[in-house]
């Protein structure tokens, strides 16, 4: 017996020599918000103040602001509707529930005032992460980000924009932040046809001036918000989709892919699915992608400053913000085991494996039932 267990000693070892190699990043979902915190029923409670989820600092809760209604940023339950209507007179039919996306909890965003309200609007919603979340931005390494969005009120909607960041996001509609960040969602202008209808790649910096403004496809975004022609509509980009016959929102899955670099700019590559769009795979992804190496400014950010996410946009609902290590968990997913890569590392590591486990049968056939080796 002392043999097979030296011999398996060996197989031990060689596992963790594999577990131990540089790159090898363990799958995981380090943050997650499903918005939970319903009464359980359509009136909804307040997001301000609300702790719940997982992959944030320790005593944190999140903090909202909107213009309308004061105060009246509303998380509602899965399966509810919120009983905002649209300009028509339509009850807005979003419950939260994605067909193509493992969702729980609730969902937030404006209040439901009925008849034909505006809503809440500009929603701004801000909340520290964990240390641990940060610790995983390595220089290298890649994170993924999703969240779900929808449009509230269909007037004058704006796509959310969701970021990590070392401050939030702030000014007209997120366009501005408080420190440097990165993340995707929509622009500032208020006309249909402008960047507030587009879903894309963006991060925040202080490149030509003291404040932390907005950059995406096109350069520096310098629109106030305030008209369509002063913002730029980037080519680079999804539309934020709606039912063109009915105005009825579509839940929009946006997902990003974060690699970070210490020495050279960042990648952002950012996609938008439906649930029309069916099972979500990394090789979709990949597919329609679009990548901030394209861009005529692109971030280089201090990721490890990272402490905060943020929501920024107007008339919207938002759900399901994942941040993980792999695409799988950044949908809701289980992971794959990936190939062994003993092979790769030892060259014939694959025969010496077999050779380890069937030396280790071998001797315990001989210790068991006394057969010679």
């Amino acid at each position: 017996m002392a043999s097979l267990l030296k011999t398996n000693l060996g197989l031990l070892t060689l596992m963790a020599l594999a577990a131990s190699l540089p790159g090898r990043v363990p799958a995981a979902l380090v943050l997650y918000e499903p918005f939970g915190d319903s009464t359980g029923t359509a009136s909804g409670v307040l997001l301000s103040g609300q702790n719940g989820g997982t992959g944030f600092a320790a005593g944190s809760s999140w903090s909202t602001s909107n213009t309308g209604t004061a105060n009246s940023v509303t998380v509602y339950q899965q399966g509810n509707l919120s009983g905002v209507n649209l300009s028509t007179g339509a009850p807005n039919t979003f419950d939260g529930l994605v067909s193509n996306l493992p969702t729980s909890g609730g969902y937030f965003g404006s209040v439901g005032l009925g008849g034909t309200a505006n809503t809440t609007d500009h929603m701004f919603a801000w909340r520290t992460i964990d240390p641990s979340v940060t610790a995983t931005f390595l220089d290298g390494t890649s994170t993924w980000m999703s969240y779900v969005s929808a449009r509230a009120f269909n007037v004058n909607a704006s796509s959310p924009k969701v970021a990590i960041g070392a401050g939030r996001l702030q000014g007209e509609r997120g366009y501005q932040a408080a420190g440097e960040a990165i993340g995707m969602g929509g622009g500032v202008g208020s006309n249909a046809g402008s960047n507030t209808l587009k879903v894309y790649g963006q991060f925040w910096d202080n490149l030509t001036t003291a404040t932390f403004d907005n950059y995406g496809p096109t350069g520096k975004q310098t629109g106030t918000g305030t008209t369509s022609t002063a913002v730029q509509v980037p080519a680079q980009a999804f539309s934020w989709a709606s039912d063109s016959v009915t105005s009825q929102p579509i839940a929009n899955i946006v997902i990003a892919k974060i690699t970070w670099s210490d020495t050279g700019p960042d990648i952002l590559k950012v996609a938008r699915f439906l649930p029309t769009d069916g099972t979500l795979t990394e090789a979709m992804f990949d597919t329609v992608a679009l990548s901030s190496q394209t861009w005529p400014i692109q971030p280089s950010l201090n990721q490890s400053t990272f402490n905060m996410i943020s929501i920024a946009g107007a008339r919207y609902f938002a759900d399901e913000f994942r941040i993980a290590t792999t695409f799988a968990e950044a949908v809701g997913g289980a992971v794959v085991p990936e190939p062994s890569i003993l092979p790769a590392v030892l060259g014939g590591g694959a025969g010496l494996v077999g050779f380890t486990l069937l030396s280790g049968r071998r001797f315990l056939r001989r210790e068991i039932t006394g057969a010679k080796p």
